[in-house]
C-alpha cells in the first residue's frame, strides 16, 4: 500500500506494509519501508536516544582503553538496561522547549546521514514517472530530459537501490554508457566490439 506523508519539511510517498486483519485489526502500518522518510521520526528518534544513552545505559560491558593499556575498573559498574535485568527502563520524558526542537531539527538536518550508497538522484526512468520512482530525469539513452549533448553515466541513474555490489553496477553503466556514447559518434558493429586486455 502507498500511503503520502505530509509534514511541514517535506511530502514523501512511503511503500508501508500492513498486517493482516486476523493478526492486528488496530495496526495501521506494521513495517514502513523508507528509513526516516518523516521528519518527525529524526526528531523522535533523536530525543529518544538522549533519553535512553545516559551514563547507565547501554554499556554493554565496553570497556576504554587500548589492547596494551586497559582501563583499570575501580569498582562494580551500575547495572545498565543491556548486560543486567536488574535495571529499570527509565520513562522519565526528557522537558524540550520549542527553540529546543527547532535546534533538534537543525542539528538532524545537518547530521543525519545513510548507510545506503547515495543513488537515484538522477533516476533513469520515463519523465513522467513509473511505479518505482516519481519522475525520471535520464531517457534509456542516459540523456537528460530537456539538455542536449549531456549524458548521466553513474550509480545516480538507478531508480532505487540494486541488490548487488555497487560496483559491478557502476561497471556496467560505464560501459553502456561508452557504447551509447560511440553510437551516438556514428560508431557502429565491429567498431563497438570491445575486447578483454590479456
Amino acid at each position: 500500500m502507498r500511503e503520502k506523508q505530509d509534514s511541514e519539511h517535506s511530502s514523501v510517498e512511503a511503500l508501508c506494509i500492513q498486517a493482516a486483519p486476523p493478526l492486528s485489526s488496530t495496526a495501521s502500518v506494521a513495517v514502513q519501508l523508507q528509513s526516516l522518510a518523516n521528519f518527525i521520526d529524526c526528531r523522535h528518534g533523536y530525543t529518544t536516544l538522549k533519553a535512553y544513552a545516559g551514563p547507565k545505559h547501554y554499556s554493554a560491558g565496553i570497556r576504554h582503553g587500548n589492547w596494551i593499556t586497559p582501563r583499570e575498573t575501580k569498582s562494580a559498574e551500575d547495572p545498565s538496561i543491556i548486560n543486567s535485568s536488574q535495571s529499570q527502563v527509565s520513562t522519565v520524558n526528557l522537558p524540550y522547549s520549542e527553540a529546543d526542537i527547532r535546534a533538534i531539527e537543525e542539528w538532524v538536518r545537518r547530521h543525519v546521514e545513510t548507510t545506503w550508497h547515495g543513488i537515484g538522484t538522477y533516476a533513469m526512468a520515463p519523465r513522467e514517472g513509473n511505479s518505482v520512482t516519481s519522475h525520471g530525469v535520464v531517457d534509456e539513452r542516459l540523456n537528460i530530459y530537456g539538455v542536449s549533448n549531456v549524458k548521466v553515466a553513474d550509480l545516480s541513474i538507478a531508480p532505487s537501490n540494486v541488490s548487488c555490489n555497487t560496483y559491478s553496477s557502476a561497471l556496467l553503466i560505464g560501459e553502456k554508457c561508452a557504447t551509447l556514447v560511440a553510437e551516438d559518434l556514428g560508431y557502429s558493429g565491429d567498431a563497438l566490439k570491445m575486447e578483454i586486455p590479456t
